[in-house]
């Protein structure tokens, strides 16, 4: 058995203008099987072998509802998909898969401590100490287990000690010491049993669905692995001409064509879930759940619910039982050098400095058992639930002339497909009144041996800024696009060149794929040997209108002049489809290569190291900056 069940959910995600919206779509796969032994493979789903290849043939296209209107077909961009970015990091071989489970956190025991209250009492506590001290630190004297004094503070000692003694649960006690256990591994129950052979770590196999779920931080990263999609939707004539606001259920449906097609107990379910957007003249988002929220942004305005704290309440806690216990263990202190001092010996200490970790909002109520996240759970366990009894429904009944009604599929809202809350903020000195996001970040990934690629980063699928992947990286460097460097061809450029080829980002060849360095065939054998490995992929590809004596490499690899050494001529590796229009043989004028306007900006490498030297002095080789130099320097 393999089946293969594929989410689809729509993330509505704004307004494109008056007649259209911005819809996103997230995949999420469910892959189950019960071959393949105990360590069943990628390989055995090959529609996910390499994902964006099967989006693309043929091409996907979605089918968008907005309830009680017609459907509209969309066709999204699939031009920034990689097949060899999905091989890099899903190698069909290696990549284990274990099939789907929802694993049920409803009834989890929810640990949690009331942080507003750490800073109302921590900030009472050291009010009053501030106010009894005056404007010197309060210092906490002891002479031989006595307490001495303190600047006026002796009344406020008992309060921290009784942090760490057996005395009723105070407002302080019970918010310090709730945070301090907080973060205490549980006690450990010593018995009799045998003890345990010693753990011995193993390199695991990479799991398909936790790589994926994994990615679920990376947004841009999705888009270009194809596991989420941006759509630009027109909205039907009744929604376009209304001026009132909608709360309206959007669905998309894909038409995908799988290598699974019922036969031999192998199976692709497309399960397609609505979800509720609020669509207003100016927005389009996931309609809100419940209280918290209004106008799409959570409602601060109130205090049981919402709080702003800028202490750092895990450290004050902590530090503050540590005071406790040091009280403590000094009352009932006993030197026995402290009689040979002739005026006693005495121990002084002060109240820990406190320090801010900026502000934080607090949201209370998550704890609580049964409710908060126990709840958010168990909303996720019925969602789980309904799904998997529309794929059971589906398997069974979907090749019968009788069905059965369809159990019901649940109608998704902004909790159900939030992760988490973006902070914006608002400058002071903003004179355009601009919104700025705290979560935005600009990531630079490598695929394999691919050169660096630097996305633009927002912080939920279909709620960040886009992606642009910058163009004309070759050569293991990063080239001003428009330099008119694009087609630069030198004497050292076979690997460099292939690198830009389809074959090789679609595929797993390497220089030995055609090459065998003990054996170089010559003349007319050599032009056998690289047609027949050209033909182990592209067997059928217009043979038939090619003549018995066509050469792949002729046409596909041409030979051509290089731009560095202008009387040497060689074979192009970059694999082209159609061959260039222009005579690549044509004489050329030799030039100061001192003038030529060379590579430019930052080096990337080629491959992935951790030896900064050799790029730092490439760095400086090829583009002589002072940033570069103080690099070098410093390594």
């Amino acid at each position: 058995m393999r089946t293969e069940t594929i989410v689809w959910t729509a993330l509505p995600n704004g307004r494109t203008g008056a007649s259209s919206v911005r819809l996103s779509v997230f995949v999420s796969p469910q892959l189950q099987t019960d071959e393949g032994g105990a360590n069943p493979l990628l390989s055995l789903f090959p529609d996910w072998t390499v994902w964006p290849r099967t989006l693309a043939t043929p091409a996907l296209r979605f089918e968008v509802t907005f309830a009680g209107h017609p459907a509209v077909v969309v066709a999204p961009d699939l031009s920034g998909l990689s097949p060899t970015r999905w091989q890099a990091l899903f190698d069909p071989a290696t990549t284990g898969v274990t099939s789907y489970s929802y694993q049920d956190y409803a009834g989890t025991t929810i640990n949690s401590f009331n942080a507003q209250a750490v800073q109302e009492n921590v900030s009472k506590l050291y009010g009053q100490i501030g106010v009894a001290s005056g404007v010197l630190p309060p210092v906490l004297s002891f002479s031989t287990g006595q307490f001495v004094g303190g600047r006026e503070v002796g009344s406020l000692v008992d309060s921290v000690a009784n942090l760490t003694r057996d005395s009723d649960l105070y407002p302080l006690k019970k918010a310090v010491v709730a945070a301090r256990d907080f973060h205490l591994r549980p006690p450990v129950t010593l018995n009799s049993a045998p003890v345990a052979a010693p753990y011995v770590a193993t390199v695991p196999t990479l799991d398909f669905h936790q790589a994926v779920s994994s990615l679920g931080s990376y947004p841009a990263v999705l888009r270009l692995l194809g596991l989420v999609f941006d759509l630009e939707v027109p909205l039907p004539a009744a929604l376009v001409s209304s001026t009132t606001d909608f709360v309206v259920n959007v669905r998309v449906v894909p038409r995908l064509k799988s290598h699974f097609d019922g036969t031999g107990d192998r199976n692709t379910v497309n399960v397609s879930l609505e979800t509720q957007s609020a669509l207003t003249p100016d927005s389009f988002r996931p309609a809100p759940d419940g209280p918290d929220y209004r106008n799409g942004m959570l409602d601060l305005a109130d205090p049981a619910r919402f709080s702003v704290i800028d202490l750092d309440v895990d450290g004050a806690s902590e530090q503050l039982v540590n005071l406790s216990q040091a009280l403590n263990n000094i009352t009932h202190w006993v030197a026995p050098q402290s009689s040979a001092s002739a005026d006693g010996a005495t121990l002084a200490m002060t109240t820990p400095a406190l320090r801010s970790t900026g502000p934080s909002i607090v949201w209370s109520g998550w704890g609580t058992p049964g409710a908060g996240l126990n709840a958010l759970a168990a909303a996720q366990t019925n969602i789980s639930t309904a799904v998997t009894n529309w794929v059971t429904w589906y398997l069974k009944y979907h090749k019968s002339a009788v069905r059965p009604p369809a159990p019901a599929l649940p109608v998704l809202g902004a909790v159900d497909v939030i992760r988490g809350h973006r902070f914006d903020v608002w400058p002071l000195n903003d004179h355009n009144q601009s919104w700025c996001s705290l979560h935005q970040r600009l990531g630079t990934y490598i695929f394999g041996t691919e050169a660096a690629v630097a996305l633009p980063e927002g912080t939920t699928p279909g709620l960040d800024e886009g992606t642009r992947v910058p163009g004309g990286q070759y050569a293991g460097r990063r080239l001003v696009p428009g330099s008119g460097h694009d087609d630069k061809f030198e004497i050292a450029h076979a690997a460099y060149r292939l690198r830009m080829s389809a074959c090789f980002r679609s595929s797993q060849m390497t220089c030995t794929t055609c090459h065998d360095p003990h054996q170089i065939p010559r003349g007319e054998e050599a032009k056998r040997h690289y047609d027949a490995v050209c033909k182990t992929c592209h067997a059928q590809t217009h043979a038939a209108q090619m003549p018995a004596k066509a050469e792949c490499i002729a046409c596909h690899m041409p030979k051509r002049r290089s731009d560095d050494a202008v009387h040497v001529v060689m074979t192009d590796h970059y694999i082209q489809r159609n061959k260039p229009a222009r005579d690549l043989l044509a004489p050329m004028q030799e030039s100061d290569l001192a003038k030529l306007d060379n590579y430019r900006g930052e080096v990337i490498p080629y491959y992935s190291s951790d030896n900064d030297l050799y790029l730092d002095v490439a760095q400086v080789q090829a583009s002589p900056s002072a940033t570069g130099i103080l690099r070098l320097e410093q390594n």
